[in-house]
């Protein structure tokens, strides 16, 4: 946890839920509209799970590793939307 509570809120639940944050984007979101998220990659079903009870689906995801021969550490589901298909994106190599 990030000793510097502004970081530390961005990256963690702590004034907020995944849910609240999925309810506020699926209010504010216009039909043609578009979030992004970032979240580990451990949690990516509970992700795409909760995405859909607010009626949002990953439209395109990357998988981002810190170096080539690591595990994955976080997903891009870059975007959600309203409904349509999910496209695999090549993974993002970050040193």
């Amino acid at each position: 946890m990030n000793p510097d509570d502004q970081r530390a809120m961005a990256r963690h639940e702590i004034k907020g839920t995944l849910d609240d944050f999925l309810k506020a984007a699926a209010y504010v979101l216009k039909e043609s509209g578009r979030v992004f998220i970032i979240y580990p990659a451990a949690h990516m079903v509970e992700l795409f799970d909760r995405m859909r009870t607010f009626h949002l689906e990953p439209k395109r995801v990357k998988i981002v590793y810190s170096h080539d021969d690591s595990r994955e550490n976080s997903f891009l589901p870059k975007e959600g939307k309203r409904a349509g298909s999910t496209k695999v994106l090549p993974p993002l190599f970050y040193l």
